[in-house]
């Protein structure tokens, strides 16, 4: 059996993921970024469908930010394999909770 973090750990992890996929997906997703980076990355890529689909749909987007966290988690071996797939979907739903609980927030031009 995998050595398991302690529990006090794995659960400041899964906050913290949660909310490092929530702030990712915002920010490529909704933010417009410093000299409108973010917006001009959405902008250009509406030219390939898939990656349009990914950079301006909040739930795809989450999806793999979360995967991206889970995969750090598991290269510094904090997470052993058999729960990358549980901590994705965790991380994911976390996230995605976050934003519907957070109210929309206006545009600020």
């Amino acid at each position: 059996m995998d050595n398991i973090a302690p529990l006090p750990l794995l659960i400041f992890l899964f906050v913290v993921g949660s909310l490092a996929a929530f702030r990712a997906t915002e920010l490529w997703v909704i933010d417009r970024g410093p000299f409108r980076i973010f917006e001009r990355i959405r902008d250009r890529s509406c030219g390939v469908p898939v990656l349009c689909e990914i950079l301006t749909c909040y739930f795809c987007m989450s999806a793999w930010s979360s995967l991206l966290y889970t995969a750090w988690l598991w290269m510094f071996m904090a997470l052993p394999v058999w729960l990358f797939p549980v901590w994705w979907f965790s991380v994911w739903g976390g996230a995605v909770l976050i934003y519907r609980v957070i109210p929309a927030r206006k545009d600020e031009s």
